[in-house]
């Protein structure tokens, strides 16, 4: 049994969408700048790729070029290379996990050992200057209180 093509559209009849002319287009720009194509060459198919109306003029346009795109088999790869990045992603964040909230309870530990520290010494610090300021209203009022009781004598 002959191996089939390694790109063949679905249904050559059926219409091409833009998304599969640029994608042939942007296949064409790389293998010209592979050295494949030449520049007369690249220009006369990317006219002939926004040109085409069926994917079968597509196919014609890359048939002579190794790897062409819109493959199935490129499309399963695709969508199965993005399920092992998910999931890899999904495992390694699963690992990371019991760190991060490691690293969330301590942090939180250590910014409330600074906050009691903080407020130690400012205790420290400015106790004694408020105790003095205390202590300085009071005798303030005690001896406005004698002069105010002194003058209505």
């Amino acid at each position: 049994m002959p191996s089939a093509p390694r790109w063949q559209p679905e249904r050559p009849e059926i219409r091409a969408s833009d998304a599969e002319r640029e994608r042939v287009v942007s296949f064409l720009r790389d293998k010209t700048a592979e050295g494949r194509l030449t520049a007369d060459e690249l220009e006369e198919r990317v006219g002939r790729a926004y040109a085409a109306v069926k994917r079968g003029e597509l196919q014609r346009l890359v048939r002579d070029l190794p790897d062409p795109p819109l493959t199935r088999r490129a499309a399963r790869t695709h969508r199965r290379h993005r399920g092992v990045v998910i999931a890899g992603m999904a495992g390694l964040a699963a690992l990371r996990l019991p760190g991060l909230a490691l690293l969330v309870v301590w942090t939180a530990l250590a910014l409330t050992i600074v906050m009691v520290a903080l407020l130690a010494v400012l205790a420290v610090t400015l106790g004694p200057l408020i105790a003095v300021f205390v202590l300085a209203v009071v005798a303030l009022r005690r001896r406005a209180g004698r002069c105010g009781a002194l003058r209505y004598r």
